[in-house]
């Protein structure tokens, strides 16, 4: 919103700025929030469906964003100016509803029966008591400590008959299932909020 108030470039550079570091953390913050209420073989499916808002926002919110800047230009202020101001009111009312309505964990949330959170619970109890009695890891080259750092990571399944040439088809959101799941042969990995993926072969 304060984009739509500024004057000057050092203003404007100051101000996207300020919004990057509110925003850097959120995508990553919704990944693990998802952690909390889904267990690791249903992550990948919620965290595509996550991700699938972003296309779906964009094709809700362009002709909205045209309608503002044809028409809304209330006051003596430029379009782009409302547009700005206009589309960031619902993000900071959500914000604010999000804060105080949001549940952090299943065991908090006063939607949810005794009963439902007690099945959350051991199902996510299940899967990581599974994830860790598993004799299957192997390690792909990096340490732990450093696959820890891009929890969305994505990968290629093994190919036997040469480098992988599929597209990934989940994304596990724990460094121990990623190397789990590549070779020391075929691996592709997307690091970052963007989840971009970029495909490796090695021989």
């Amino acid at each position: 919103m304060l984009t739509g108030f500024v004057h000057t470039v050092h203003q404007l550079y100051i101000v996207r700025f300020l919004l990057g570091l509110a925003e850097a953390g959120y995508f990553p913050g919704m990944a693990l929030y998802l952690t909390y209420w889904f267990p690791q073989r249903e992550q990948a499916r919620a965290l595509a469906l996550l991700i699938a808002a972003i296309p779906v926002a964009t094709i809700l919110g362009a002709p909205v964003s045209g309608l503002i800047l044809d028409h809304v230009h209330w006051l003596g202020v430029s379009s782009w100016r409302w547009l700005l101001i206009l589309e960031a009111m619902p993000a900071i009312v959500g914000g604010v509803l999000t804060y105080f309505l949001l549940p952090s964990k299943p065991q908090e949330a006063g939607f949810l029966t005794a009963d439902e959170k007690d099945w959350i619970r051991a199902e996510l109890g299940r899967a990581c008591d599974s994830l860790s009695s598993s004799n299957e890891v192997q390690s792909v080259g990096y340490p732990d400590s450093l696959a820890s750092f891009f929890p969305a990571a994505a990968y290629l399944h093994d190919s036997s008959s040469g480098p992988a040439k599929q597209a990934c088809d989940s994304v596990p959101l724990n460094a121990r299932a990623i190397a789990k799941a590549a070779s020391s042969r075929d691996i592709a990995c997307a690091f970052g909020s963007s989840l971009a993926m970029t495909k490796r072969d090695l021989l």
